[in-house]
């Protein structure tokens, strides 16, 4: 797993890789919010596992999120699909074959990759994000009616964020492959054995999960590069 760092018009930000000569690049773009650190370990795992089969992978921090540079909430969603593109600009100019991953809230952003192939799984709209954030704050002990929910989850989205998050549903064009787990009836490519770890109060791991995604995403890509 190797450090560095990505250009985009708003600036610089940090990503991970892993196999940064393969021919074959994926672009993991991950869940949004407290989401992401949920599935960061699945996501470094799938890397490492997909790198013995000659696959590399990039993990990138959004703009204003992760160890983004940038104050927390002065990021657009609009500025989220810039810096995807930009990293597909970047790889394509190496003569890499670009490919994209994108995990739940992940699918709002890879509409700037869509002139690649994409791959997702269980995308979400923004509206449904949105809940899924009110809903676990209602969980909370010391959660009181009337308080913002977005700034008692520590996420303070200004309205307009929130507004184009409400709008936002994933793009559906060009060639996408989509998979849920088993017990989602949402349709889909394929099903995969796991749990859903985005919805965890904490960090965890699936050792299932994480093979069911190495094994499709390592078939997906090889059939990629092939066609």
């Amino acid at each position: 797993m190797e450090r560095g760092d990505y250009s985009w018009a708003g600036g610089s930000e940090a990503l991970v890789r892993c196999a940064p000569q393969a021919r074959v690049q994926i672009i993991l773009l991950p869940p949004l919010f407290d989401e992401a650190n949920r599935m960061r370990k699945t996501l470094t795992s799938v890397m490492r596992a997909l790198a013995t089969q000659g696959i590399g992978t990039l993990l990138p921090d959004l703009p204003a999120m992760g160890e983004s540079l940038l104050p927390y909430g002065t990021a657009t969603l609009a500025d989220w699909q810039i810096a995807a593109a930009a990293l597909g600009q970047i790889l394509a100019g190496q003569e890499q074959l670009v490919l994209s991953a994108a995990f739940r809230g992940g699918a709002l952003i890879d509409k700037a990759l869509a002139q690649h192939p994409r791959w997702r799984l269980a995308p979400e709209s923004g509206t449904r994000l949105l809940r899924d954030i009110k809903r676990m704050v209602s969980l909370r002990p010391d959660y009181a009616a009337g308080q913002d929910p977005y700034g008692q989850s520590g996420h303070a989205l200004p309205p307009a964020f929130v507004a184009a998050l409400e709008a936002a549903t994933p793009d559906m064009a060009g060639q996408i492959r989509t998979l849920r787990l088993n017990d989602d009836r949402t349709e889909a490519d394929a099903r995969i054995p796991g749990t859903p770890l985005w919805r965890r109060s904490e960090p965890g791991e699936d050792a299932a999960l994480t093979a069911a995604l190495t094994t499709d995403l390592a078939t997906w890509a090889k059939q990629c590069a092939a066609s």
